[in-house]
């Protein structure tokens, strides 16, 4: 995959091309393996691209979002939100 830098005016134009950046590879891997792994930051930060790829019409049973996340917080701690 090559890499490019893309700039974006602002955070919503930013979740609303990762939803679909995002969506493109799941259809892409789901059609090449039957399935779609996606690990994602914990915290609020992948919220708006979260709320941007409901939208994308995608077979979410074979989709599985794992959460990962350097942060070690204990449970009912505010930080694991």
């Amino acid at each position: 995959m090559e890499h490019e830098l893309v700039t974006v005016p602002d955070a919503e134009s930013l979740a609303i091309r990762a939803a679909g950046f995002v969506a493109g590879q799941a259809r892409a891997a789901i059609a090449d393996h039957g399935q779609f792994g996606f690990a994602v930051s914990g915290g609020t930060t992948p919220w708006a691209m979260f709320a941007e790829l409901v939208h994308h019409d995608l077979p979410w049973a074979a989709v599985r979002i794992y959460q990962v996340d350097e942060r070690v917080a204990p449970d009912g701690d505010p930080g694991r939100t």
